[in-house]
């Protein structure tokens, strides 16, 4: 079972004028360095899924990690994970970004644990 934060709260992702996405979450550059993107499956997005599962599931003293470009770490269920997570609700989302609420990631977590206790 994984230790999901739960004080971390709805996500809120917005483009600027000038192009650039942001999102309520720390930026953990693996696939994209330059930053997040949204509405599509490339690697901004890839960011930002992995950035948002990080967040909701974070590295514990005691769990396994991973280790990421230029030597950051994050939860192995939010490296495993991410890929799907940015196909089932990132790429979805609208290009100018939008609001991912907190309970639904926390039950698309939830999910996932409950997929992987089913296939022991």
């Amino acid at each position: 079972m994984q230790m999901i934060d739960e004080r971390q709260g709805d996500v809120r992702i917005w483009r600027e004028a000038d192009g650039e996405v942001h999102a309520s979450v720390a930026h953990l550059a693996h696939h994209s360095p330059c930053g997040f993107e949204c509405g599509y499956g490339g690697s901004g997005p890839a960011d930002l899924a992995l950035s948002i599962l990080a967040a909701f599931v974070p590295t514990r003293a005691d769990g396994p990690t991973e280790r990421l470009y230029k030597g950051a770490r994050c939860s192995r269920f939010a490296w495993m994970h991410h890929q799907r997570f940015k196909w089932e609700l990132i790429a979805t989302l609208p290009k100018e970004g939008g609001v991912l609420r907190a309970a639904d990631i926390r039950e698309w977590i939830a999910a996932r644990e409950t997929e992987v206790t089913e296939e022991r």
